[in-house]
């Protein structure tokens, strides 16, 4: 678990590890959209049952919160901004009533700022939906290598080229195939990175983080440059 990252490939040999893989990167996203153009309690059963395919993948709780945490964090942003918002709204209204403000005051208007931003349906029908989006995107990357992924964008590729009056050779799969492998690397770096500042005694703290983004930057650029440079070197 200590080399665990978010949408890192997780070996198996379950039936989601041997679908072929271009069948999963169009019938993951495909459902994935279809239940997000749907009401949010379809959303709610695909949650279940991608949670019960992890489980039956042996996939750790551990595991599956670190792929969709990134959920809970907007979802916080979102409330928050909400509460700000419905707060001033509401204490505009009461200057605008010219009514004598009180600590009474305060706390009314406190209370149901919050009240109405937690009980926005739409925040929560939309965090909803791209908690599944998110569960899809995790179990792809935890069920694909780097090389299935390809393989599969090129074979799609071919496929739309065989059928349409364009040129024959495949010219995106390079550049979508390193965007797509892109995702768990930088989570892969970000790891590295984090684990070297805690063995350097290093503290969790604004400062860790504003010293790490940049490293992460540095190095990710440094990795998409190599990457670039091998794929031209082969072609």
């Amino acid at each position: 678990m200590a080399d665990y990252y978010s949408f890192s490939y997780k070996k198996g040999n379950s039936f989601f590890h041997k679908i072929t893989p271009w069948k999963k990167l169009v019938i993951i996203p495909a459902v994935s959209i279809i239940f997000f153009t749907l009401p949010f309690y379809f959303s709610l059963a695909l949650i279940f049952l991608q949670t019960l395919c992890c489980f039956a993948l042996h996939f750790s709780i551990k595991e599956q919160f670190c792929d969709i945490k990134a959920v809970f964090y907007y979802g916080v942003f979102l409330y928050a901004a909400s509460f700000i918002g419905n707060t001033s709204s509401l204490f505009s209204d009461f200057l605008s009533s010219e009514e004598s403000f009180s600590f009474y005051s305060f706390i009314f208007i406190f209370k149901n700022g919050f009240i109405n931003a937690f009980s926005n349906v739409q925040i929560a029908s939309m965090l909803v939906k791209i908690f599944a989006l998110m569960q899809s995107t995790s179990l792809l990357f935890k069920t694909s290598t780097s090389l299935e992924l390809r393989s599969g964008i090129e074979t799609i590729e071919t496929f739309i080229r065989k059928i349409l009056p364009v040129s024959k050779k495949n010219r995106f799969t390079n550049a979508v195939s390193l965007f797509i492998t892109f995702i768990p690397m930088v989570f892969r770096i970000w790891n590295e990175i984090k684990r070297s500042w805690k063995a350097r005694a290093g503290k969790k703290s604004l400062k860790m983080y504003g010293t790490l983004f940049t490293v992460l930057f540095s190095v990710g650029i440094k990795k998409a440059w190599n990457s670039a440079r091998a794929i031209k070197a082969r072609s």
